[in-house]
């Protein structure tokens, strides 16, 4: 997992090696909507009104850990999502759309749930909401 976590961040394309699936026809890769949730919100967190999820008359230690399980969250579900991918790759299973599935993957991450990767990214969106102190993240 290492290394294909390296090789991802190096900008290598790991799904060379497999055939191209031309009945698929993704316009928008899943990552680019995740992306735009967290944009947004940061954006209507600023521009607009607040929309606090914690009471203002919440004690700072309560606060402080609420906060900190958000970020925990966060953490939480970008780490799904890069295991889940790895586990992926390493059954030479391509993850990016337009790309054969080799091998239907089943263990791992995926035997808790179908799509850890979402999973993962709907946590982290969640996580920094509630590290925000926001109801915008979680909105979207």
């Amino acid at each position: 997992p290492r290394r294909l976590l390296c090789g991802a961040m190096s900008g290598v394309n790991l799904t060379a090696w497999a055939p191209k699936d031309t009945s698929v026809d993704v316009l928008v890769p899943p990552p680019l909507p995740f992306v735009a949730c967290i944009v947004a919100a940061g954006s209507l967190r600023l521009l607009s009104r607040r929309l606090p999820i914690l009471p203002d008359t919440l004690p700072r230690p309560a606060t402080l850990a609420i906060r900190g399980a958000g970020a925990a969250a966060a953490g939480a579900g970008v780490w799904q999502s890069i295991a889940a991918r790895d586990h992926c790759l390493a059954r030479y299973t391509p993850v990016a759309h337009g790309h054969e599935v080799q091998e239907l993957v089943t263990d791992g991450p995926f035997a808790r749930t179908r799509n850890p990767m979402y999973l993962g990214m709907v946590c982290t969106i969640w996580g920094l909401g509630v590290l925000d102190n926001t109801w915008w993240a979680p909105l979207l």
